[in-house]
């Protein structure tokens, strides 16, 4: 029999171990092997200029791990964060929905801090944040590990590419998914049999999601009305029409 878990849990605003009003709330449900997660906050005022980061608190053989997960933007100190992932594998990390306890968010550069457990024993900033925890990798560190490299002579000229596939794209944020029915994307795929995504070394958080393909007026059309606007040459007219992503 398939298994189904509800739960809703509050949202509350910590300055140090100083608890604050709820601001928010956080519902998960776990149904068919799949697991939706949904966050709503108000009132994080001081995070509309940089967001919110989003992580969940794993608590494996007694100790507690903070992982990251992704980015809430604010707006008028509002904001929302929906997912969906694989109840055994949270987010592609190897974690399991049993062993997830709570949910951080961080506003980068402030000491408020927004925490929702489900811990009996409720949440404990000491515990929390007391100890500096290991960095987890970000998801183009795991990426790097799992996926074959390609055009290494590139990353001299700035650019790192990785060798996907359409069905990888289900491992990046969630509004990135409507990629992999992108037409010009798959037909792309279906011709040299990969995709590109890469990461330009000197911006931050600047991305590529990559179609191979040669530069010329045919394609060049396609591209533009797909959303490719741009192209990377890396073998005479070969090369991969891109579009810029934020991870």
């Amino acid at each position: 029999m398939n298994e189904f878990k509800k739960w809703i849990s509050y949202l509350y605003v910590y300055n140090g171990e100083l608890k604050g009003k709820n601001v928010g709330f956080v519902r998960s449900e776990i149904r068919d092997g799949w697991c939706r997660l949904d966050i709503r906050i108000k009132g994080a005022y001081e995070c509309d200029a940089t967001g919110l980061e989003v992580g969940m608190f794993v608590r494996q053989q007694e100790c507690l791990r903070r992982v990251p997960v992704g980015t809430m933007m604010i707006r008028e100190g509002s904001g929302k964060y929906e997912a969906v992932t694989e109840a055994a594998n949270l987010f592609g990390k190897g974690i399991s929905w049993e062993d997830w306890v709570g949910i951080w968010l961080i506003c980068p550069g402030k000491e408020t801090i927004y925490l929702a457990s489900w811990e009996k024993t409720g949440c404990n900033t000491g515990e929390y944040f007391e100890k500096e925890m290991p960095k987890e990798p970000t998801l183009w560190e795991s990426m790097t590990r799992d996926y074959p490299k390609i055009w290494p002579q590139w990353q001299r000229q700035g650019v790192e590419m990785l060798q996907i596939r359409p069905t990888d794209i289900r491992y990046l944020p969630r509004r990135l998914w409507y990629y992999s029915n992108n037409s010009f994307l798959l037909h792309g795929y279906y011709q040299y049999k990969h995709l590109m995504l890469g990461r330009m070394t000197e911006e931050e958080n600047c991305y590529l999601l990559g179609v191979p393909g040669r530069r010329n007026p045919r394609e060049s059309y396609s591209a533009e009305m797909f959303g490719f606007h741009h192209f990377l040459p890396v073998q005479e007219q070969e090369g991969y029409w891109y579009t810029k992503i934020r991870l």
